[in-house]
């Protein structure tokens, strides 16, 4: 019963916009370079990091050829697999 009692909670919160006192934590999404390419908030301060890292890149928010080169580079410096992809791993390593 008490997860059906969350569950109605939710749903007027959503249909009704009342809050219901509970949040939900909000997880890092993967970053890789994608067709679209992924933008928002979060490339941006993984740019910004890669930038105080040392590393030559421009922080604009999108994650395209620069961005993944950039990550590459970052990973194999600190010795992680230079896949492209910043994981749960890469953001430690960035400080994230």
């Amino acid at each position: 019963w008490p997860g059906l009692t969350r569950r109605r909670l939710a749903e007027r919160a959503l249909f009704l916009g009342k809050p219901t006192g509970e949040t939900i934590p909000e997880t890092p999404r993967t970053l890789k370079i994608t067709a679209p390419v992924m933008q928002g908030e979060d490339v941006r301060q993984v740019q910004e990091a890669l930038k105080k890292a040392g590393i030559n890149l421009s922080p604009d928010g999108f994650f395209g050829k620069d961005s993944d080169s950039a990550v590459r580079q970052f990973q194999k410096q600190k010795g992680l697999t230079a896949d492209g992809v910043v994981g749960a791993q890469t953001l430690k390593e960035l400080g994230l």
